[in-house]
């Protein structure tokens, strides 16, 4: 999880999205993933279980294709909370922050 949101570039959410390559075993693989963790950080939410369940749902979105995403990508990261927790994980790593989207 962590991996994902540290090779994210500082200015991720202030660039245009990259044209999308043909479907390929990577491309699949890489949405599996991204279907586990979104399933795992929505069962870490569930009050009772510890866990940074937002967070973890949120790099799992990073990961999947669809239409839209983008567009979701933007508005969860407009979020303080998600921001921060990203920027403070990325803190720990060395990296620099991610600059928030533009409204």
């Amino acid at each position: 999880m962590a991996r994902v949101a540290l090779s994210l570039p500082e200015d991720y959410f202030e660039a245009a999205p990259a044209e999308q390559a043909p479907w390929n075993t990577a491309r699949v693989l890489r949405n599996l993933a991204g279907v586990g963790l979104v399933l795992l950080g929505l069962a870490l939410s569930i009050p009772g279980i510890p866990g940074q369940g937002l967070l973890t749902a949120v790099v799992g979105l990073f990961l999947l294709d669809f239409p839209g995403r983008r567009r979701l990508e933007l508005k969860v990261a407009r979020r303080p909370a998600v921001l921060g927790a990203l920027n403070r994980l990325r803190a720990r790593y060395g990296r620099g922050p991610l600059r928030p989207p533009p409204v």
